[in-house]
């Protein structure tokens, strides 16, 4: 004996189904394993998977993101480090898909304090950050032996720094607008 009502729900289920393509129906929410608050929402150490295909695993509080975690997303992006209300905050290590790779403090998701970065194409930045930006003192090295040791504004060379060349020559000056002035 059969049940029409039953029925008529698995037909408009599978009709759901079919409507959102091949992906399963699991495909378009997040997945969530370990504990969570009174209110349901992750809290302690557990595992987010995101419907976009990107995977949290640490720290959450009260279904935020907080403390020590790793993040992973599809195009192979990769953060592990401190979080603070679902941003990158403290000290962390960012591996970019392109390649270029960021060792050092972070503030709000931006790299903002001291910090290493070493760019795919061989060249290097050893210095303080806000923003995001180069900022402060730095000292950046390329592939060929130049290298830039001095003073940044808002990710380009200003004010008082030495510009040394692989073969020993110097330049000891200001600069502005990351260029040589004076």
């Amino acid at each position: 004996m059969s049940n029409p009502a039953y029925q008529n729900y698995l037909i408009e289920l599978q009709n759901f189904v079919n409507a959102i393509g091949k992906d399963s129906v699991q495909d378009k929410f997040d997945s969530y394993s370990g504990p969570r608050d009174s209110n349901g929402q992750p809290n302690g150490f557990g595992k987010m998977i995101y419907a976009g295909g990107s995977v949290y695993e640490g720290q959450f509080l009260h279904g935020l993101k907080n403390g020590k975690g790793i993040q992973t997303w599809p195009d192979g992006a990769r953060y592990e480090g401190d979080w603070i209300d679902n941003e990158r905050n403290g000290f962390g290590d960012q591996l970019y898909a392109e390649g270029i790779k960021y060792k050092g403090k972070f503030k709000n998701g931006c790299r903002d304090g001291n910090g290493l970065y070493l760019g795919t194409d061989g060249n290097s930045y050893e210095g303080e950050w806000t923003d995001g930006n180069r900022h402060g003192k730095g000292i950046q090295t390329w592939p060929n032996g130049d290298k830039y040791d001095g003073e940044w504004k808002n990710g380009v060379r200003e004010g008082k720094g030495i510009y040394t060349w692989p073969d020993g020559d110097k330049y000891d000056g200001e600069w502005k607008d990351d260029k040589m002035d004076g």
